[in-house]
C-alpha cells in the first residue's frame, strides 16, 4: 500500500489532503509557479483552454463509443 494513503494503519480523510502528501501532486502544481514562487496566472489559464479544447474533441468519440458498447450489450 502507498504509505502516503495510510498513516498508522488507517485510511486518511480524502479532504484532509495536502499537496505535499502527494508527489505527483506537488510536481504538478510546480509547473505554474514563477520563479519568484508567485503563481503563472497565463499559463494556468492557457492550460484549462488547453483541456477545454481536448474536452470539446473528445466528447463526440466518447458519446460514439458508448453507443456502440450500448449495442453489444443489448445483443
Amino acid at each position: 500500500m502507498h504509505p502516503h494513503y495510510y498513516r498508522g494503519g488507517r485510511r486518511k480523510n480524502p479532504r484532509s489532503y495536502q499537496p505535499h502528501d502527494i508527489p505527483y501532486l506537488q510536481f504538478f502544481l510546480e509547473q505554474f509557479k514563477k520563479g519568484n514562487g508567485g503563481w503563472d496566472l497565463e499559463k494556468i489559464s492557457q492550460s484549462i483552454g488547453q483541456i477545454n479544447e481536448i474536452v470539446k474533441q473528445a466528447d463526440p468519440l466518447v458519446k460514439q463509443m458508448a453507443s456502440i458498447v450500448k449495442q453489444f450489450r443489448s445483443k
